[in-house]
């Protein structure tokens, strides 16, 4: 069925990153939790079964790592992503997921977390007073 979520790793429960195909899962899976979308988009469907897992597993931060062809649709599903979670990344690379080796998708992953969606929104201006 499409609504079913298939979760890939266990290492760091923290952080729940979601890729496009299985063997990108796998990849991310050996150092954080990988989800495979089978394609680069994200069924109204799943999102109640993402959100409910990211609570049932105090998930504290949710990435999103589509190929590097797919930058605008990672933004956009981030960006859709934020409304149920308050911390959503997007890791952006050059290859795909799966092409890289341990070291260099920590390295990608931990250099995003910083910047999550809510972070990436302009901040509001303070009123100015003029005396």
């Amino acid at each position: 069925s499409s609504d079913i979520i298939h979760v890939l790793g266990m290492e760091n429960k923290n952080t729940l990153i979601l890729v496009e195909d299985f063997l990108s899962a796998i990849k991310v899976g050996r150092l954080y939790q990988g989800m495979p979308l089978w394609g680069s988009t994200i069924s109204a469907k799943i999102l109640p079964r993402i959100r409910a897992y990211c609570i049932m597993n105090n998930i504290g931060r949710l990435g999103i790592w589509l190929d590097p062809d797919k930058k605008l649709e990672s933004i956009k599903m981030a960006l859709r992503l934020s409304q149920m979670h308050p911390a959503v990344f997007v890791v952006q690379s050059a290859l795909d997921p799966k092409e890289y080796g341990t070291d260099a998708i920590v390295q990608l992953v931990e250099q995003s977390t910083g910047d999550t969606i809510n972070k990436l929104e302009p901040e509001k201006k303070s009123p100015r007073i003029e005396v």
